[in-house]
């Protein structure tokens, strides 16, 4: 009899744990999602297909994807990452998202009634632009927006396009140039590229010349705003490098730093791309290059990169001792701060899948790792675990 009761409470004790495990899976479980964890890419949206978020298995095999629809979706992008959270800007979209390191997952933000164009997170309060195109008589329709309890925006019709901005000191600068450019009589293109500065309810305040008040040579600019600080990414107009500026509220220069590696027998014409923060006191800058002619390794005809990451402290952009680490014709494809890992993708691997060089943060190579494609479209964004990477010693 005893031995029956036993029995009876053990299958009991079953059924209990059995049930519990079964909730837990259906509602997601408390379990450690790290643990579960292999891998996520996005592939972004383009004029046939939909973004996807897929799911790898543990030998970064394809498991399962997500697919979203076109105003929710993501454009391909330059990474923007502050902390944990990655930014993409839109091009057809009019929901802007990101991705979460955290939760693996990808969250949507307010819809705005426009498709926007560029994001930056860096900024006061998250801020936009909208695209609208074309109006009459060769005015272009384009607007800001930044994000409050909803999104407060402004559409303007202009000879000028508006191109990126940012929030700083409760102030919106823009950045916009000719929409539709004219030639002079020696057939040189005609472009106007200013700062516009508005109060808060869009009032403009002043306004700069790019290259007469700031020394940049043909834009695009961009702005990055950190540390109660503004800077603004351009190319100086004395030697053709990148640099970066750091301005006051008036558009004031406060410091001023080239890059020699970016206007080299190396490398010319470098704009920046993906940028990581994971505070304000320190930025991972991409930027992509063309390989110079000079260089020794130039091949004729071919289109050539030749790239890089600077380490830049923000405390004083002026240090001379940035850190800066060369890639060639690789990209970013992600930067895990959790983790410390940097992932570089080879654009020209030629095999089906997707292949990655892993790096820690301090720019020593790890080893590489290699992802099942979904289809033929490049990732824009992959986060992967540590398990998934193979050391070069094992290969």
């Amino acid at each position: 009899m005893r031995k029956r009761v036993l029995q009876l409470g053990g299958l009991l004790i079953f059924i209990v744990l059995a049930s519990y495990v079964f909730h837990q899976m259906k509602q997601g479980g408390s379990s450690d999602s790290a643990t579960e964890f292999s891998a996520k890419y996005i592939v972004s949206q383009d004029p046939y297909n939909n973004s996807v978020l897929v799911t790898t298995d543990d030998q970064g095999r394809v498991k399962n994807y997500e697919e979203f629809p076109v105003e929710t979706g993501i454009e391909y992008s330059y990474l923007k990452q502050l902390g944990q959270q990655v930014y993409f800007d839109g091009y057809i979209a009019k929901t802007p998202s990101f991705y979460d390191y955290d939760t693996k997952e990808i969250t949507t933000l307010p819809t705005l009634n426009k498709i926007y164009d560029v994001i930056n997170p860096f900024s006061q309060q998250l801020f936009l632009t909208v695209n609208g195109g074309f109006a009459e008589e060769g005015l272009y329709n384009s607007g800001a927006c930044y994000l409050a309890d909803e999104w407060v925006c402004k559409e303007f019709e202009s000879e000028l396009a508006i191109r990126n901005g940012v929030m700083f000191n409760n102030k919106i600068f823009l950045y916009a140039n000719t929409a539709s450019p004219e030639l002079d009589e020696d057939d040189n293109l005609i472009i106007e590229e200013k700062i516009l500065v508005y109060d808060l309810s869009f009032n403009l305040l002043y306004s700069c010349d790019i290259r007469d008040n700031l020394g940049i040579n043909d834009g695009p600019i961009e702005f990055y705003h950190a540390n109660n600080k503004l800077f603004i990414f351009g190319t100086d107009e004395e030697n053709g490098s990148f640099m970066i500026l750091e301005v006051d509220e008036n558009l004031t220069i406060q410091k001023k730093v080239s890059y020699p590696e970016t206007d080299s027998k190396e490398r010319e014409q470098c704009v920046p791309a993906s940028r990581f923060s994971l505070s304000d006191d320190e930025l991972f800058l991409e930027v992509l290059c063309n390989k110079s002619s000079e260089a020794s390794d130039y091949q004729k005809g071919l289109y050539q990169e030749d790239n890089l990451l600077l380490k830049i402290d923000l405390n004083d952009i002026e240090n001379a001792n940035y850190e800066v680490f060369l890639y060639g014709d690789k990209r970013m494809a992600g930067f895990d701060f959790q983790n410390q890992i940097i992932l570089l993708e080879n654009r020209l691997y030629e095999g089906e899948n997707i292949e990655l060089d892993v790096y820690d943060a301090n720019f020593s190579k790890l080893g590489t790792t290699t992802l099942e494609s979904l289809d033929s479209r490049t990732p824009t964004l992959v986060d992967i675990s540590m398990d998934l990477i193979k050391k070069d010693s094992d290969k």
